[in-house]
């Protein structure tokens, strides 16, 4: 992973910390966990306006090389566990992808 060195300032000239609540996610929740730290430590957002998606949307992969799904992202994952999912995404809500 790389580190984005603007993504404080970045998330505070997008987002309003005293009225926008921040919801991380990612595939797996590693990054997702980083950027809500970040958020805290280094923007200064409040604790009760930022959260962090345990689990990610995809999942992590099945470890265990005896089991059916293997290599599978099925672990603490959104969308099996029948949540709200879409691949839609409002890119005035999202921080943008890296170049």
């Amino acid at each position: 992973m790389i580190l984005n060195e603007s993504f404080s300032e970045d998330l505070k000239k997008r987002f309003n910390p005293e009225t926008d609540t921040l919801i991380f996610m990612c595939r797996s929740c590693s990054h997702s966990c980083e950027a809500t730290n970040i958020a805290y430590l280094k923007a200064s957002w409040p604790l009760d306006k930022i959260y962090n998606m345990m689990g990610g949307f995809e999942g992590d992969k099945e470890k265990n090389e005896h089991s059916a799904l293997y290599g599978k992202r099925v672990l603490g994952v959104w969308k099996n566990e029948g949540l709200p999912w879409t691949y839609k995404v409002d890119s005035k809500l999202a921080y943008p992808e890296a170049d």
